[in-house]
């Protein structure tokens, strides 16, 4: 069996409500970790905007997931966290697909990592012997 990108491998897309409650969540996360630190402080920590900052931790703007990430990084903040991300892993849903159909996945996964390591490889031989760079005029 083919997967497909709409096969069941792939993550459902939430509904609305679903994305404006987990954005409330994320901003709430973000400014409970943050309290007692100011936006312009924040602002220096990961260069967006302070103004744009206040938005974020007020659940005003949509926060970008780089903007949590830089916050993570700098303030060892756990990410995860952050984002209302399970670490956990549920061994139950893959005991429910059959194995057939998660070897097939398995083998269209290596085959588009073989595919990009091929590429890359090519494009780096073949730059190292300049048939990617300019050529001067001789």
């Amino acid at each position: 069996m083919n997967l497909t990108a709409s096969s069941e491998f792939e993550p459902k897309k939430p509904s609305a409500s679903t994305l404006k409650q987990r954005e409330k969540l994320i901003a709430s996360r973000l400014e409970e970790n943050l309290r007692g630190t100011s936006s312009r402080a924040i602002s220096r920590a990961t260069g967006y905007n302070s103004e744009t900052i206040r938005r974020y931790l007020n659940g005003d703007s949509k926060i970008p997931a780089d903007f949590v990430a830089q916050v993570a990084r700098h303030y060892q903040k756990d990410g995860y966290y952050l984002l209302d991300i399970s670490r956990s892993f549920n061994e139950h849903d893959l005991q429910s697909i059959p194995l057939s159909q998660l070897l097939d996945e398995l083998s269209r996964r290596i085959c588009r990592i073989e595919d990009y390591s091929v590429g890359s490889s090519l494009v780096g031989q073949l730059s190292t012997v300049n048939i990617l760079s300019p050529q001067p005029d001789q």
